[in-house]
């Protein structure tokens, strides 16, 4: 029978473990192959999309370089004096010949349609 404390350390270790694995599936880290325009229309296209939003501002972050992507909150409204609402961050991957953004908070993926992504190194 386990103890309390084995088992503690044992889920602890699971999950370092989990959180060590960056790419899942032939994944490669990514970042976005050029920043022109019509490029980060797409990338805002398809992150609308994933996030249900109709309008996505960037935040600091460095898609060329690192391959993260920050979105910022949507402002407060009219009746909201201040928001709790946190910037979004993103890690660029490419599986096989798709771009695809993965949401660091809960590891959700999704397709980048007409994002030109090249893996890093």
């Amino acid at each position: 029978m386990m103890t309390a404390r084995t088992l503690i350390a044992a889920v602890l270790t699971g999950g370092f473990a989990m959180a060590g694995c960056q790419s899942v599936g032939g994944a490669s880290p990514a970042r976005l192959s050029t920043d022109e325009d019509p490029q980060m229309e797409r990338l805002k296209a398809g992150l609308a999309t994933a996030l249900g939003r109709a309008n996505i501002e960037f935040g600091a972050g460095d898609p060329l370089g690192e391959g993260t992507v920050v979105v910022l909150p949507p402002p407060p409204t009219a009746l909201e004096t201040h928001s709790l609402a946190m910037p979004i961050t993103f890690d660029l991957e490419v599986r096989g010949e798709t771009c695809i953004a993965v949401r660091r908070d809960t590891g959700e993926a999704f397709e980048l349609p007409g994002v030109d992504c090249t893996a890093k190194g």
